[in-house]
């Protein structure tokens, strides 16, 4: 049986500048269940790691292992997977600043959903950060980031926007396939959609 009903899985890396506020924002979530954040450090060369494995949750409990070197998101979130001890697994970035609700969306979306359905949020540039008219335009109607512009909340969408920066999946489902994400895949490009893609044999 599961320990958690939600496993966060998120692969860091040099990012000592901002990991803390990312963990304390997992501590003001506002469900009232506790769930596993899991932090896999992609061999940072910073402080990342010391400030993961000295961080205690209040809200949550936090699990963190180290990479000797940096093998790149697709190994770090594989490793994530066999640690997670929930039903659902949701992939997010180390530069995600969650919302107070986003524990309780996906949580109560896939309530709603069938097996299959992997459920997108939406991302967006922070609100004290300046946006530039590339940084716009990216996420906007170039859409070469992401593809937020041309959604409408609630429909479907292919394995192109398996983002992991923020989407969750049942964890059973996921496991259908003999391997997860592509290891031979080394930087943050495409890997997720791959893996989409051969989950979309499966009907996600």
């Amino acid at each position: 049986m599961s320990t958690y009903p939600i496993s966060v899985i998120m692969p860091c890396y040099n990012k000592e500048y901002e990991i803390l506020r990312i963990l304390q924002a997992y501590d003001r979530q506002d469900c009232q269940i506790e769930f596993e954040v899991i932090a896999i450090d992609d061999g940072s060369t910073d402080n990342t790691s010391k400030i993961l494995s000295n961080y205690h949750p209040i809200h949550y409990y936090l699990k963190f292992h180290k990479l000797e070197k940096n093998c790149g998101p697709a190994t770090a979130r594989n490793l994530g997977i066999e640690m997670a001890e929930s039903p659902l697994l949701l992939f997010v970035g180390d530069d995600i600043l969650p919302e107070r609700d986003f524990i309780r969306q996906h949580l109560d979306m896939h309530e709603k959903v069938e097996r299959s359905t992997a459920i997108l949020g939406f991302t967006t540039w922070p609100q004290d950060i300046p946006i530039n008219s590339v940084m716009l335009h990216i996420d906007g109607r170039g859409a070469e980031q992401f593809s937020y512009y041309y959604m409408i909340d609630g429909h479907k969408y292919d394995f192109r926007h398996f983002y992991t920066s923020n989407v969750s999946i049942k964890t059973e489902f996921l496991k259908s396939v003999s391997q997860w994400f592509d290891t031979t895949f080394t930087y943050a490009a495409y890997e997720d959609v791959e893996l989409a893609y051969r989950l979309s044999k499966r009907g996600l």
